[in-house]
């Protein structure tokens, strides 16, 4: 494992364990070293969804779709349902959409379906 690679997974469990605030200073030290490091802005984006952040976290999921959008296809999901969270149905609907063709799991395929009713439904 590349020291870049060892340190962004001890920022993560820092996130997810004891120290949250300590593991997203170090994503974002990461970042300015790499600033194209995928797994930090993923990490990041969804750190800033669970604190309500949701223009960060918006931001964090582009990035992570322009630099490895097959890498990471719950990025459309997140981002979709990022969207939604802010009242930007029209943008959720379509990258739900999006989402939906990347994945082959059926239940989450019928989540994702059921999401897009009651988004399409808020929108009349």
């Amino acid at each position: 494992m590349s020291p870049i690679k060892a340190r962004t997974a001890e920022a993560v469990a820092l996130v997810q364990g004891q120290d949250p605030m300590r593991g997203i200073m170090m994503l974002r030290e990461i970042l300015k070293e790499d600033s194209n490091n995928v797994e930090a802005h993923w990490q990041l984006g969804l750190f800033s969804v669970q604190s309500g952040q949701y223009d960060k976290a918006i931001d964090r999921f582009r990035k992570v779709l322009e630099l490895d959008a097959e890498g990471y296809p719950d990025a459309w999901f997140y981002l979709g349902r990022t969207y939604a969270t802010i009242d930007s149905t029209e943008l959720a609907i379509a990258n739900l959409k999006k989402y939906r063709t990347l994945t082959q799991d059926t239940a989450i395929i019928h989540g994702v379906d059921r999401f897009l009713v009651e988004l399409e439904n808020e929108k009349h």
